[in-house]
Protein backbone atom coordinates (compact mmCIF):
# COMPACT_ATOMS: atom_id res chain seq x y z
CA UNK A 1 0.00 0.00 0.00
CA UNK A 2 1.74 3.47 -1.29
CA UNK A 3 -0.65 5.45 1.52
CA UNK A 4 -2.98 4.51 3.89
CA UNK A 5 -6.00 7.21 3.82
CA UNK A 6 -8.25 8.26 6.18
CA UNK A 7 -11.33 10.49 7.31
CA UNK A 8 -12.04 11.83 10.45
CA UNK A 9 -15.53 11.85 11.00
CA UNK A 10 -16.06 14.27 14.07
CA UNK A 11 -14.65 17.76 14.79
CA UNK A 12 -13.82 17.63 18.84
CA UNK A 13 -10.42 17.70 20.70
CA UNK A 14 -10.23 13.68 20.83
CA UNK A 15 -10.40 13.75 16.82
CA UNK A 16 -7.49 16.71 17.31
CA UNK A 17 -5.63 14.08 18.80
CA UNK A 18 -5.92 11.31 16.36
CA UNK A 19 -4.67 13.80 13.62
CA UNK A 20 -1.92 14.45 15.62
CA UNK A 21 -1.27 10.87 16.17
CA UNK A 22 -1.39 10.10 12.64
CA UNK A 23 0.67 13.21 11.73
CA UNK A 24 3.44 11.70 13.96
CA UNK A 25 3.06 8.21 12.54
CA UNK A 26 3.66 9.76 9.34
CA UNK A 27 6.67 11.50 10.99
CA UNK A 28 7.78 8.14 12.27
CA UNK A 29 7.61 6.19 8.38
CA UNK A 30 4.21 5.43 8.45
CA UNK A 31 2.25 5.86 4.91
CA UNK A 32 -0.37 7.11 6.77
CA UNK A 33 -2.71 10.88 5.91
CA UNK A 34 -5.90 12.63 6.68
CA UNK A 35 -7.52 13.27 3.45
CA UNK A 36 -11.28 13.90 4.75
CA UNK A 37 -13.12 15.56 7.93
CA UNK A 38 -16.36 15.19 8.42
CA UNK A 39 -18.72 16.98 10.34
CA UNK A 40 -22.85 17.32 10.46
CA UNK A 41 -22.13 21.05 10.06
CA UNK A 42 -20.64 21.95 6.86
CA UNK A 43 -18.75 25.59 8.14
CA UNK A 44 -17.33 23.46 10.88
CA UNK A 45 -16.11 20.35 8.85
CA UNK A 46 -14.72 23.36 6.64
CA UNK A 47 -13.00 24.92 9.71
CA UNK A 48 -11.52 21.95 11.47
CA UNK A 49 -10.40 20.95 8.03
CA UNK A 50 -8.46 24.02 7.69
CA UNK A 51 -7.18 24.19 10.40
CA UNK A 52 -5.46 20.76 10.45
CA UNK A 53 -4.79 21.31 6.49
CA UNK A 54 -6.94 18.26 5.50
CA UNK A 55 -7.50 18.32 1.90
CA UNK A 56 -11.31 17.84 1.65
CA UNK A 57 -14.65 17.90 3.94
CA UNK A 58 -17.92 16.77 4.26
CA UNK A 59 -21.11 16.71 5.84
CA UNK A 60 -22.52 13.99 4.18
CA UNK A 61 -21.57 10.66 5.54
CA UNK A 62 -22.65 9.36 2.43
CA UNK A 63 -19.99 11.45 0.87
CA UNK A 64 -17.09 9.81 3.56
CA UNK A 65 -18.20 5.87 1.90
CA UNK A 66 -18.12 7.29 -1.59
CA UNK A 67 -15.04 8.78 -0.80
CA UNK A 68 -11.59 6.80 -2.39
CA UNK A 69 -10.31 6.50 1.38
CA UNK A 70 -9.27 3.01 3.08
CA UNK A 71 -10.61 4.07 6.57
CA UNK A 72 -12.24 6.14 8.94
CA UNK A 73 -11.71 7.19 12.20
CA UNK A 74 -14.70 7.81 14.35
CA UNK A 75 -14.77 10.35 17.00
CA UNK A 76 -18.79 11.02 17.97
CA UNK A 77 -20.46 11.05 20.87
CA UNK A 78 -21.00 7.36 22.24
CA UNK A 79 -24.92 7.42 21.29
CA UNK A 80 -23.63 7.82 17.94
CA UNK A 81 -21.11 6.04 16.19
CA UNK A 82 -22.50 2.55 16.29
CA UNK A 83 -24.55 3.34 12.71
CA UNK A 84 -21.85 5.11 11.30
CA UNK A 85 -19.33 2.11 11.76
CA UNK A 86 -21.85 -0.39 10.30
CA UNK A 87 -22.28 1.72 7.55
CA UNK A 88 -18.44 1.99 6.95
CA UNK A 89 -18.03 -1.47 6.97
CA UNK A 90 -20.39 -2.15 4.86
CA UNK A 91 -18.83 0.22 2.36
CA UNK A 92 -15.52 -1.90 2.71
CA UNK A 93 -13.74 0.69 4.58
CA UNK A 94 -11.73 -0.28 8.17
CA UNK A 95 -13.02 1.31 11.03
CA UNK A 96 -10.93 2.81 13.89
CA UNK A 97 -13.92 3.50 16.35
CA UNK A 98 -13.59 5.80 19.59
CA UNK A 99 -14.46 3.86 22.92
CA UNK A 100 -17.02 2.52 23.38
CA UNK A 101 -17.98 1.12 19.63
CA UNK A 102 -21.56 0.60 20.58
CA UNK A 103 -23.90 1.23 23.51
CA UNK A 104 -24.64 -2.72 24.34
CA UNK A 105 -22.47 -5.33 24.36
CA UNK A 106 -24.62 -7.07 22.05
CA UNK A 107 -24.57 -4.26 19.01
CA UNK A 108 -20.96 -4.30 19.55
CA UNK A 109 -20.96 -8.13 18.36
CA UNK A 110 -22.70 -7.81 15.51
CA UNK A 111 -20.04 -5.08 14.44
CA UNK A 112 -17.23 -7.37 15.51
CA UNK A 113 -19.13 -10.29 13.19
CA UNK A 114 -19.59 -7.80 10.26
CA UNK A 115 -16.23 -6.97 10.10
CA UNK A 116 -14.78 -10.15 10.11
CA UNK A 117 -16.84 -11.40 7.62
CA UNK A 118 -15.56 -8.81 5.62
CA UNK A 119 -11.87 -9.27 6.10
CA UNK A 120 -11.75 -5.51 7.30
CA UNK A 121 -9.70 -4.33 10.82
CA UNK A 122 -12.05 -3.00 13.43
CA UNK A 123 -10.02 -1.38 16.24
CA UNK A 124 -11.58 0.30 19.59
CA UNK A 125 -9.77 1.78 22.61
CA UNK A 126 -8.70 2.03 25.38
CA UNK A 127 -5.83 1.13 23.74
CA UNK A 128 -4.33 0.72 27.63
CA UNK A 129 -2.93 -3.38 26.15
CA UNK A 130 -0.40 -1.21 24.38
CA UNK A 131 1.00 0.70 27.36
CA UNK A 132 4.31 -0.44 28.05
CA UNK A 133 3.68 -0.15 31.59
CA UNK A 134 0.84 -2.79 31.44
CA UNK A 135 3.21 -4.84 29.24
CA UNK A 136 5.76 -5.34 31.95
CA UNK A 137 3.13 -5.20 34.89
CA UNK A 138 2.17 -8.76 32.43
CA UNK A 139 5.23 -9.52 32.27
CA UNK A 140 5.66 -9.49 36.48
CA UNK A 141 2.02 -11.56 36.78
CA UNK A 142 3.42 -14.21 34.52
CA UNK A 143 6.67 -14.74 36.33
CA UNK A 144 5.51 -14.87 39.13
CA UNK A 145 6.68 -11.70 40.85
CA UNK A 146 4.10 -11.22 42.83
CA UNK A 147 2.95 -14.74 43.49
CA UNK A 148 -0.48 -15.60 43.11
CA UNK A 149 -2.68 -12.29 42.55
CA UNK A 150 -5.32 -12.40 44.33
CA UNK A 151 -6.96 -9.08 44.44
CA UNK A 152 -6.63 -5.55 43.03
CA UNK A 153 -8.11 -2.10 43.45
CA UNK A 154 -9.22 0.92 40.63
CA UNK A 155 -9.79 4.16 40.76
CA UNK A 156 -10.46 6.63 37.65
CA UNK A 157 -12.80 9.62 37.89
CA UNK A 158 -12.59 13.30 38.22
CA UNK A 159 -15.49 15.88 37.96
CA UNK A 160 -16.91 15.28 34.72
CA UNK A 161 -17.96 17.04 31.45
CA UNK A 162 -19.18 20.45 31.56
CA UNK A 163 -19.70 21.10 27.59
CA UNK A 164 -21.51 18.97 26.62
CA UNK A 165 -24.77 16.85 28.02
CA UNK A 166 -24.36 13.57 25.92
CA UNK A 167 -21.66 12.17 28.40
CA UNK A 168 -24.78 11.52 30.98
CA UNK A 169 -27.29 9.94 28.45
CA UNK A 170 -28.09 6.41 28.01
CA UNK A 171 -25.21 4.79 26.18
CA UNK A 172 -22.70 6.67 27.58
CA UNK A 173 -22.18 7.37 31.74
CA UNK A 174 -19.08 7.06 33.66
CA UNK A 175 -18.81 3.19 33.01
CA UNK A 176 -18.69 3.55 29.23
CA UNK A 177 -16.05 6.55 29.33
CA UNK A 178 -13.59 6.14 32.22
CA UNK A 179 -14.25 2.37 34.09
CA UNK A 180 -13.80 1.37 30.85
CA UNK A 181 -9.91 1.70 30.67
CA UNK A 182 -9.39 0.08 34.14
CA UNK A 183 -11.48 -2.93 33.08
CA UNK A 184 -10.05 -3.20 29.76
CA UNK A 185 -6.39 -3.25 32.50
CA UNK A 186 -7.36 -5.29 34.96
CA UNK A 187 -8.93 -8.12 32.69
CA UNK A 188 -5.91 -8.13 30.77
CA UNK A 189 -3.99 -8.37 33.72
CA UNK A 190 -6.13 -10.78 35.13
CA UNK A 191 -7.84 -12.35 32.81
CA UNK A 192 -11.92 -12.82 32.54
CA UNK A 193 -14.46 -11.55 34.91
CA UNK A 194 -17.40 -14.34 36.05
CA UNK A 195 -19.46 -12.03 38.15
CA UNK A 196 -19.77 -8.41 38.87
CA UNK A 197 -21.91 -6.45 41.37
CA UNK A 198 -22.54 -2.84 41.32
CA UNK A 199 -23.75 -0.03 43.91
CA UNK A 200 -24.50 2.95 41.97
CA UNK A 201 -25.18 6.41 43.32
CA UNK A 202 -26.37 9.78 41.48
CA UNK A 203 -24.15 12.63 43.24
CA UNK A 204 -24.88 15.31 40.82
CA UNK A 205 -28.67 15.18 39.19
CA UNK A 206 -27.91 18.35 38.24
CA UNK A 207 -25.45 19.82 36.68
CA UNK A 208 -24.22 22.97 34.89
CA UNK A 209 -23.41 22.26 30.86
CA UNK A 210 -22.17 25.31 29.04
CA UNK A 211 -24.07 27.68 31.29
CA UNK A 212 -27.36 25.60 31.17
CA UNK A 213 -28.42 23.60 34.37
CA UNK A 214 -29.14 20.76 32.63
CA UNK A 215 -31.15 17.26 34.51
CA UNK A 216 -29.22 14.35 34.92
CA UNK A 217 -31.04 11.50 36.60
CA UNK A 218 -29.01 9.06 35.60
CA UNK A 219 -26.18 7.40 37.97
CA UNK A 220 -22.82 9.26 37.58
CA UNK A 221 -21.00 7.30 40.51
CA UNK A 222 -20.18 3.32 40.28
CA UNK A 223 -18.56 0.84 42.58
CA UNK A 224 -17.88 -2.83 41.32
CA UNK A 225 -16.81 -5.88 42.81
CA UNK A 226 -15.68 -7.83 40.24
CA UNK A 227 -14.45 -11.36 40.32
CA UNK A 228 -12.22 -13.15 38.21
CA UNK A 229 -12.05 -16.67 36.71
CA UNK A 230 -8.54 -16.99 37.90
CA UNK A 231 -9.97 -16.79 41.83
CA UNK A 232 -8.63 -13.34 42.01
CA UNK A 233 -11.19 -10.14 43.14
CA UNK A 234 -11.01 -6.55 41.98
CA UNK A 235 -12.60 -3.47 43.09
CA UNK A 236 -13.21 0.03 40.79
CA UNK A 237 -14.74 3.04 41.53
CA UNK A 238 -15.50 5.25 38.78
CA UNK A 239 -17.50 8.26 38.24
CA UNK A 240 -18.49 11.91 37.48
CA UNK A 241 -18.33 13.12 41.00
CA UNK A 242 -14.91 12.53 41.98
CA UNK A 243 -13.71 16.64 42.22
CA UNK A 244 -9.63 15.48 42.64
CA UNK A 245 -8.26 11.62 43.97
CA UNK A 246 -4.62 11.12 44.70
CA UNK A 247 -4.08 7.54 44.26
CA UNK A 248 -2.71 5.10 41.87
CA UNK A 249 -5.17 4.27 39.25
CA UNK A 250 -4.00 0.36 39.69
CA UNK A 251 -2.66 -1.96 42.77
CA UNK A 252 -2.08 -5.00 42.05
CA UNK A 253 -1.85 -7.56 45.43
CA UNK A 254 -0.46 -11.19 45.59
CA UNK A 255 0.88 -13.39 47.35
CA UNK A 256 4.61 -12.61 47.58
CA UNK A 257 4.30 -9.00 46.81
CA UNK A 258 2.31 -5.89 44.94
CA UNK A 259 2.63 -4.06 42.36
CA UNK A 260 1.27 0.01 41.84
CA UNK A 261 1.32 2.22 39.35
CA UNK A 262 2.73 5.46 39.69
CA UNK A 263 -0.51 7.03 37.65
CA UNK A 264 -3.21 5.98 35.20
CA UNK A 265 -3.07 2.79 33.37
CA UNK A 266 -3.48 5.09 29.92
CA UNK A 267 -0.44 7.47 30.34
CA UNK A 268 3.55 6.06 30.81
CA UNK A 269 4.12 7.47 34.59
CA UNK A 270 5.93 3.92 35.42
CA UNK A 271 5.08 1.76 38.36
CA UNK A 272 6.48 0.75 41.68
CA UNK A 273 6.96 -2.94 42.51
CA UNK A 274 7.44 -4.91 46.08
CA UNK A 275 8.53 -8.11 46.36
CA UNK A 276 8.68 -9.77 49.74
CA UNK A 277 12.39 -11.48 48.59
CA UNK A 278 13.75 -8.28 48.26
CA UNK A 279 12.19 -6.22 50.69
CA UNK A 280 12.30 -2.59 49.35
CA UNK A 281 9.94 -0.99 47.04
CA UNK A 282 11.31 -1.10 43.26
CA UNK A 283 10.67 1.86 41.36
CA UNK A 284 10.35 2.18 37.43
CA UNK A 285 9.92 5.24 35.87
CA UNK A 286 8.81 4.99 32.32
CA UNK A 287 10.18 7.45 29.77
CA UNK A 288 8.57 6.20 26.40
CA UNK A 289 7.07 8.74 25.28
CA UNK A 290 3.66 5.90 25.10
CA UNK A 291 0.38 8.07 24.17
CA UNK A 292 -3.08 7.12 24.66
CA UNK A 293 -3.26 7.27 20.95
CA UNK A 294 -1.15 4.76 20.32
CA UNK A 295 -4.57 2.23 18.80
CA UNK A 296 -4.57 4.51 16.12
CA UNK A 297 -0.73 2.96 15.12
CA UNK A 298 -2.23 -0.31 15.72
CA UNK A 299 -5.27 0.31 13.62
CA UNK A 300 -2.75 1.87 10.58
CA UNK A 301 -0.08 -1.22 11.36
CA UNK A 302 -2.66 -4.18 10.71
CA UNK A 303 -3.86 -2.60 7.56
CA UNK A 304 -0.61 -1.60 5.70
CA UNK A 305 1.32 -5.54 7.20
CA UNK A 306 -1.77 -7.50 6.80
CA UNK A 307 -1.79 -8.62 10.68
CA UNK A 308 -4.27 -9.14 13.36
CA UNK A 309 -4.68 -5.69 15.20
CA UNK A 310 -3.23 -6.26 18.47
CA UNK A 311 -6.19 -4.45 20.41
CA UNK A 312 -8.61 -7.58 20.30
CA UNK A 313 -12.44 -7.59 19.90
CA UNK A 314 -12.79 -10.91 21.86
CA UNK A 315 -10.95 -8.69 25.12
CA UNK A 316 -13.32 -5.32 24.38
CA UNK A 317 -16.50 -7.12 23.58
CA UNK A 318 -16.08 -9.03 27.37
CA UNK A 319 -15.44 -5.42 28.40
CA UNK A 320 -18.60 -3.92 27.37
CA UNK A 321 -20.11 -7.24 28.68
CA UNK A 322 -19.15 -6.58 32.08
CA UNK A 323 -20.49 -2.79 31.65
CA UNK A 324 -23.65 -3.70 30.49
CA UNK A 325 -23.78 -6.81 33.48
CA UNK A 326 -22.51 -3.84 35.93
CA UNK A 327 -25.43 -1.51 34.81
CA UNK A 328 -27.73 -4.42 35.29
CA UNK A 329 -26.20 -5.63 38.71
CA UNK A 330 -26.93 -1.55 39.94
CA UNK A 331 -30.46 -1.52 38.95
CA UNK A 332 -31.22 -4.77 40.40
CA UNK A 333 -28.66 -4.87 43.49
CA UNK A 334 -27.60 -8.20 42.92
CA UNK A 335 -24.55 -9.87 41.43
CA UNK A 336 -24.81 -10.78 37.76
CA UNK A 337 -22.80 -13.40 36.25
CA UNK A 338 -20.61 -12.65 32.90
CA UNK A 339 -20.14 -15.93 30.68
CA UNK A 340 -18.04 -14.43 27.83
CA UNK A 341 -14.40 -15.25 27.33
CA UNK A 342 -11.36 -13.92 25.73
CA UNK A 343 -8.23 -15.30 24.43
CA UNK A 344 -4.76 -14.05 27.14
CA UNK A 345 -3.29 -10.93 26.45
CA UNK A 346 -0.48 -11.93 25.00
CA UNK A 347 2.85 -9.79 25.83
CA UNK A 348 5.77 -11.08 23.43
CA UNK A 349 7.76 -7.42 23.54
CA UNK A 350 8.11 -7.09 27.54
CA UNK A 351 8.84 -11.20 27.85
CA UNK A 352 12.55 -10.55 27.46
CA UNK A 353 13.01 -7.06 26.99
CA UNK A 354 14.18 -4.28 29.66
CA UNK A 355 12.43 -2.70 32.34
CA UNK A 356 10.47 0.33 30.83
CA UNK A 357 12.45 3.34 32.68
CA UNK A 358 15.70 1.73 30.13
CA UNK A 359 13.50 1.83 26.85
CA UNK A 360 14.17 4.56 24.70
CA UNK A 361 11.60 7.03 23.37
CA UNK A 362 10.00 5.54 20.25
CA UNK A 363 9.22 9.21 19.70
CA UNK A 364 13.02 9.63 18.48
CA UNK A 365 13.35 13.07 20.00
CA UNK A 366 9.88 14.58 18.16
CA UNK A 367 8.53 17.05 19.64
CA UNK A 368 4.88 15.75 20.01
CA UNK A 369 4.70 15.90 23.32
CA UNK A 370 1.80 13.83 25.56
CA UNK A 371 -2.02 14.32 24.63
CA UNK A 372 -3.80 15.56 27.32
CA UNK A 373 -5.86 13.84 29.53
CA UNK A 374 -8.57 11.78 27.73
CA UNK A 375 -11.53 11.94 29.73
CA UNK A 376 -10.97 16.21 29.97
CA UNK A 377 -10.30 16.69 25.83
CA UNK A 378 -13.99 16.30 25.38
CA UNK A 379 -15.64 14.87 22.39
Amino acid sequence: MAELKLAVVGTGNVARSYIEEARILKRLGLPVTVTLAFGRDIAQARSFAAEHGIERHANRFEDVLTDSIDGVIVVTPMQEPAGMVMSALEAGKHVFCEKALAETAEAARGLASLASDRGLILVTPPATPLNPVFRHALRHVHEGDLGHVHSARAIYGWAGPDWAGWFYRDGAGPLRDLGIYALTTLTGLLGPVTSVSALAVNAEPQRNIRETNLSTPLPDTYTLALAFASGAVASLATGFSFQKTDSPGIELYGAHGSLVLSGQDWSDSGYRLWKNSEGHWRVYGAATGWRWTDGLRDFCEAIICGRPAELRLDHVLHVLDVIDAAHRSGQALEPITVTSRFAPVSNPEAASGPAPHRLPDRRQGLRAGRAGHPAALGG
